[in-house]
C-alpha cells in the first residue's frame, strides 16, 4: 500500500496515514508504524496481503498468474476458465455452497430456464417483480452520486448554487437505479455521507423542490462514458430537469473519468464515489482531492476535514464528520444526488445470500441453495 506505483485507488490515502511495518526477528509479532495519531488504527490495517515468495515487489502486473487466478473468499479457492471463474472449497469445514461458477455472460432469460441461479446486472428488473420463482436483492456499493459545480459566474452565489439544486428532483431519478416500491432501492442524500453510515449528519434535511425558473447562462454538464453505463441516462434526466426551469444544459460525454486535466470547459461534473472502509471524504474535498474537478474547497470544509484528521477517537472523528457533512450541504460543495444501490435477481432456491457492502463474498458462509 506505501507504493507509489500501486494502481490501488485507495492506496493514496494509506501513504497519508501509515509509515510502515517492521517484522520481529521470531517473525511472530508485526509492528506498524503511523504518520500521525489515527482514531482507528485497526481500520486502516484492512488490506490485502501478498506472498512474499511469489513477488519481487507490491506492483503486479496485468499479466501475473496471480492477477488472474489468486482470489477467493470464505477459504474458497479460484480458478478462471476460458468463460466462467470456478470457485472451490479446499476442505475443512464447508460452507453451506461447496463451489460455484462466476460466469462473465449471462440474462434473464438464463436465469428464468434454470441456467443461472442469479444475476447480478439487471437491467428489466419489473421482469423480476411478476416472477414468484426470482427474486430482487439489493446490492450495496456505497456509491455516492453527485454533480460537482464549478464556481464561476453567476454559480460563484451561494443562492444561485442553492436554486440550482433546489431544481433537481431527486425522487424522479430514483427509477433509474431500480424499482422503489419492490425493492429497497436507492435513497436520496443531502451530503457525501449515505444514509447508513455513522457520519451521515441526521440533522440536514433536503431543500424543498423549486419550480421557479432560473437565468443562467448555457451550462455544460460533464458526464464519463463509464458512468453513463453505470446509471443510462442520470445525466440526459439531471439536463431536462435543469431544462424545465428555463436553462440550456448541454451533456458532454467523456470517454475518460472526470477530472482537473479534462473539466476545463465543463460547468457541472457528474461524479461518483465509492466510499471506502474506512470512509474518507478527502478525494471530494480537498484541492487536489481527484473527485473534485474543479479544486473547490472552503474555509468550512477545510476546517472540518482538518479536525477530522486530527480526531483521537471516534466520537470526535464523527462529530467531525457531522460538521462537514452540513457544510458540504449548506455551502452547495456540490449538487448531491443518490446512494446507489443496484437490484440484482436471484432464483429464491437461493437463500441467505447476504451481500454485503462493495461485494458479494463478504458473508459467502451463510448461503444456501435448496431446490
Amino acid at each position: 500500500m506505501l507504493n507509489p506505483a500501486n494502481p490501488v485507488p485507495w492506496a493514496t490515502e494509506h501513504r497519508r496515514v501509515l509509515a510502515g511495518c517492521n517484522a520481529s526477528d521470531d517473525g511472530t509479532t508485526a509492528t506498524v508504524h503511523y504518520l500521525r495519531k489515527v482514531h482507528n488504527p485497526r481500520e486502516w490495517l484492512s488490506i490485502a496481503m501478498l506472498p512474499e515468495h511469489a513477488f519481487s515487489g507490491t506492483t503486479i502486473p496485468e499479466d501475473h498468474p496471480f492477477s488472474r487466478e489468486a482470489f477467493g473468499s470464505y477459504g474458497m479457492r479460484a480458478t478462471l476458465e476460458e468463460e466462467h471463474a470456478h470457485f472451490r472449497h479446499p476442505g475443512g469445514p464447508p460452507p453451506h455452497i461447496s463451489h460455484f461458477e462466476w460466469r462473465a455472460e449471462g440474462d434473464l432469460e438464463a436465469l428464468k430456464a434454470g441456467e443461472l441461479h442469479g444475476l447480478v446486472r439487471l437491467e428489466d428488473w419489473g421482469a423480476v417483480v411478476e416472477d414468484e420463482s426470482l427474486a430482487l436483492k439489493h446490492y450495496d456499493r456505497r456509491d455516492v452520486w453527485f454533480v460537482a459545480v464549478r464556481r464561476r459566474g453567476a454559480l460563484r452565489r451561494l443562492d444561485t448554487r442553492t436554486a440550482l439544486d433546489a431544481a433537481v428532483d431527486r425522487d424522479a431519478l430514483r427509477p433509474l437505479w431500480g424499482p422503489a416500491d419492490e425493492f429497497r432501492g436507492s435513497e436520496p442524500i443531502t451530503g457525501p455521507y449515505v444514509g447508513a453510515s455513522p457520519y451521515n449528519n441526521r440533522s440536514v434535511t433536503p431543500r424543498p423542490l423549486s419550480e421557479e425558473p432560473l437565468k443562467l447562462k448555457p451550462l455544460r454538464l460533464g458526464v464519463s462514458a463509464t458512468h453513463e453505463a453505470l446509471v443510462p441516462g442520470l445525466a440526459d434526466a439531471i439536463a431536462a430537469q435543469l431544462r424545465q426551469r428555463g436553462l440550456t444544459v448541454d451533456v458532454v460525454q467523456l470517454e475518460d473519468e472526470i477530472d482537473a486535466s479534462n473539466a476545463g470547459g465543463l460547468d457541472l461534473a457528474l461524479l461518483r464515489w465509492v466510499s471506502t472502509h474506512p470512509e474518507h471524504a478527502r478525494p471530494l474535498f480537498a484541492s487536489d482531492g481527484a473527485l473534485n474537478p474543479f479544486g473547490t474547497t472552503s474555509p468550512a470544509t477545510e476546517s472540518a476535514m482538518a479536525a477530522m484528521e486530527a480526531s483521537s477517537t471516534d466520537r470526535a472523528y464523527q462529530d467531525a464528520a457531522h460538521v462537514l457533512h452540513a457544510a458540504a450541504h449548506s455551502e452547495v460543495h456540490a449538487i448531491w444526488l443518490m446512494h446507489g444501490v443496484s437490484p440484482t435477481a436471484w432464483s429464491t432456491d437461493v437463500r441467505l445470500n447476504i451481500i454485503g457492502p462493495h461485494t458479494f463474498w463478504d458473508v459467502f458462509g451463510t448461503w444456501r441453495f435448496e431446490e
